[in-house]
């Protein structure tokens, strides 16, 4: 059983239960609310897992808010979202898309925990070089890489299993 913790104004708008609205929040309490939303979850499903939902970027110069939600999160492994067909990022059109190895480089030095998968955004792309995408970050990461709009994220959820068994 598998619970998920939101973190943006969308899983509140979606009425998932679980969550918190980081944009919303002062700094301060942002750790504390987190931990709530965690404990508040444990208690009401008793899941296995809980998924915390990522926001902006380890790196992104205005959306850094990925640090605070591994720290309170006391994370066992991290998914990578990545968008390889945008030059940019999404509305700053002066900041390049980070090397994906950049980013999961300090993820793993700031939590000191696995890369899980990666989460592939088709966004820009062609099914060929959506194929093409997968293909050189799985070679590259040695992890699962899904589009889940396209193929579901089985494989992602298997590692994330096989990671709750060590």
């Amino acid at each position: 059983k598998a619970d998920m913790i939101f973190t943006g104004q969308t899983g509140w708008m979606q009425g998932w239960p679980h969550g918190v609205v980081l944009d919303a929040m002062i700094n301060d309490f942002v750790s504390g609310g987190i931990e709530g939303a965690i404990l508040d979850s444990w208690k009401d499903e008793q899941s296995e897992v809980i998924i915390i939902e990522g926001q902006g970027s380890l790196v992104h110069p205005f959306f850094p808010g990925g640090f605070e939600i591994m720290a309170a999160g006391q994370i066992h492994g991290f998914i990578l979202q990545d968008a390889p067909g945008r030059p940019h990022l999404d509305g700053f059109s002066g900041f390049p898309m980070p090397d994906p190895g950049r980013v999961i480089r300090i993820a793993k030095l700031l939590a000191q925990r696995p890369l899980i998968g990666i989460g592939l955004n088709h966004e820009g792309l062609s099914l060929e070089e959506v194929k093409k995408a997968k293909t050189k970050l799985e070679n590259r990461f040695k992890v699962p890489v899904e589009d889940p709009v396209v193929d579901g994220v089985a494989k992602t959820a298997d590692a994330i299993e096989e990671l709750c068994k060590k």
